[in-house]
């Protein structure tokens, strides 16, 4: 089973508090189950065997080695993003559009960008009508071979231009909304990117060169970080930081970005961790991955696909598939379980509902911290909404099935099949351009989709 990316998908009005300077920036994302090797090239538990946790680490130039240290790091200053599309890797409130899902406070990112960077609408010829889904999966990739396709990221600044994590292919880029596509893990250590799965991902809304990825099951499993759209790749835990002595097997799995501060970023990890930290760590870093802080999370252990979710400041959430959703309200000094499950995207509606999917229905809070259940809403594994209507997804549907649900955002106790495609799989995560009014689905075998709205 893999593990499931995180992102905090805000609706048509999000804010994003960025980093006047845009310097490095942290994103969100998940990962995958299994484990990769250690060190010595042993296998890690349950899985399968790896090679060197190093990997491609470092050298000159690399903006995302550190992990020692237990203060955060430096903190954001306050230029404020004016509003923008959604993606897996940062939210944005005010003037955006609505929000991506995933379980980081990625999802929706902001537009504008510190250090001004203008908000770009690129052209997107060719749109199918609306509620059509066309196939965009790149002509490079076999869908059937491996899982295919498994990771979307959508720019919030450069709308039209999306991400495209692959299975042991790299990253993919395109800047046609998906109707072509150049690989760009090209550089330094992109044979360490592409030598696992990129379940989990995450694009800055302040700097959209700036990516962070989990290589499951790869030569190195560590959180990998790009300051440059995805061409060159460093570890942010090398061998000698704290999070690879601490973390077995420094096997990262999920992440997810702080919507109101771009470089604070939190993570879980795919195995125990040794210490007073351990047996379930998490990590913390306020300056984009540079310097972490380790600290205790909610379960007795590592749990297969369980990450945070990003409500904002000191305002998290951990989700699991069936072992609960968790609340701190300070920083994961204590956690509360406030519902059965998630998945691992949250969607913020413009109604200024929380929503997540999960394996018992559609959950639903007014202020991310209390939650019920919506009674005969759809199981499902991701959960978005275009500010009008709300999108569910089975995970995996069964052969020629039709894996969509949808509800209006004003009455969401209404859930009802949506056309589609016939396939096998849903997504395992949704992305949303609001300029273009494209939702994106990444389906692993069953490829890549979009679709216009509205």
């Amino acid at each position: 089973m893999r593990m499931r990316g995180r992102v905090l998908a805000l609706g048509l009005s999000a804010l994003v508090v960025g980093c006047s300077d845009g310097a490095d920036s942290g994103t969100t994302g998940e990962a995958d189950p299994g484990q990769a090797g250690g060190a010595d090239g042993s296998g890690g538990p349950g899985g399968s065997s790896g090679g060197s946790a190093a990997g491609g680490t470092s050298s000159t130039g690399s903006s995302g080695a550190a992990a020692t240290t237990a203060s955060g790091g430096s903190s954001n200053a306050g230029s404020s993003n004016a509003g923008g599309s959604s993606n897996a890797g940062g939210s944005a409130r005010d003037g955006g559009g609505a929000g991506a899902a995933g379980r980081v406070g990625a999802g929706g990112g902001g537009t504008g960008g510190g250090g001004g960077m203008p908000h770009v609408i690129g052209a997107c010829d060719g749109l199918g009508a609306v509620d059509h889904f066309d196939s965009i999966t790149p002509t490079a990739i076999d869908p059937n071979a491996g899982n295919g396709i498994v990771q979307i990221l959508v720019d919030p600044i450069h709308a039209g231009t999306i991400f495209a994590g692959t299975d042991k292919k790299g990253l993919f880029k395109s800047t046609s909304c998906g109707a072509t596509w150049t690989k760009v893990s090209t550089g330094r250590n992109a044979a360490v990117l592409d030598s696992g799965t990129l379940w989990s991902m995450a694009l800055d809304p302040v700097d959209p060169n700036v990516i962070f990825a989990g290589s499951l099951y790869g030569s190195d499993p560590s959180l990998l970080k790009s300051v440059n759209g995805g061409v060159d790749w460093d570890s942010t835990a090398p061998p000698g930081s704290e999070i690879a002595q601490t973390v077995d097997y420094n096997f990262f799995q999920d992440l997810s970005m702080d919507p109101t501060d771009h470089r604070h970023v939190v993570l879980s990890f795919h195995a125990d961790c040794k210490g007073p930290t351990g047996p379930q760590c998490m990590a913390e870093t306020k300056d984009s991955g540079v310097t972490w802080r380790l600290f205790k999370g909610p379960l007795p252990g590592w749990g297969e696909g369980a990450g945070p979710l990003m409500l904002g400041g000191a305002s998290w959430l951990f989700g699991t598939t069936q072992n609960g959703l968790f609340y701190t309200g300070d920083a994961g000094a204590s956690w509360e379980k406030v519902a059965p499950g998630s998945d691992h995207q949250v969607y913020l509606s413009p109604t200024g509902s929380f929503y997540t999917g999960s394996d018992y229905g559609v959950n639903r809070s007014a202020d991310g911290h209390k939650w019920t259940q919506i009674a005969g809403s759809p199981n499902g594994y991701g959960i978005i909404g275009d500010g009008k209507r709300l999108f569910n997804s089975l995970r995996n549907a069964g052969a020629n099935q039709q894996p969509y649900f949808t509800a209006s955002e004003s009455d969401p106790t209404k859930w009802t099949s949506f056309a589609s495609p016939a396939m096998a799989h849903g997504t395992v995560y949704f992305g949303y351009d609001p300029d273009h009014h494209i939702l994106y689905s990444a389906n692993t075998n069953s490829g890549l989709w979009r679709m216009v709205t509205q």
